[in-house]
């Protein structure tokens, strides 16, 4: 006995309908794919978070923060009493007080730096430049 074209076509359609269903039966619909948090940021975290997207990333110029600071802008006069572990001066023209200070580095020209404290290690342009670090 022979089977038309027709049927054969449609026995393999079925066949071939049934493996996909077969197979699709093998997989677990069960499982919970939402992803949940493992920790909740604290208003800390939340903080920081926002303060970061306000300034855009940019540094906190002309302040102490985790031991460093950087001095720029359009103030021409800074004042740090307290003193930072490492400071970088990038802007021209300024007058820094500082209290101590263990590293200071300079990117910009004509800037004069005074601190109190031990001389610290000096970096950047400083030669020719005008910049100068003096103890007050």
């Amino acid at each position: 006995m022979s089977t038309r074209p027709t049927t054969r076509l449609a026995l393999g359609g079925l066949a071939a309908l049934a493996l996909v269903a077969g197979l699709a039966a093998c997989t677990s619909s069960d499982a919970d794919t939402t992803p949940t948090p493992s920790t909740t940021p604290s208003a800390t975290a939340e903080a920081d978070a926002s303060a970061d997207a306000a300034d855009d990333g940019a540094p906190t110029v002309n302040e102490c923060v985790d031991g460093q600071a950087v001095i720029s802008g359009g103030e021409k006069t800074v004042s740090l009493p307290d003193g930072c572990d490492t400071v970088y001066i990038v802007t021209s023209d300024a007058t820094v007080d500082l209290g101590p200070v263990t590293k200071l580095f300079f990117e910009g020209t004509g800037n004069t730096v005074t601190y109190t404290g031990d001389a610290p290690e000096i970096g950047g342009t400083t030669d020719g430049d005008g910049n100068t670090a003096t103890a007050s």
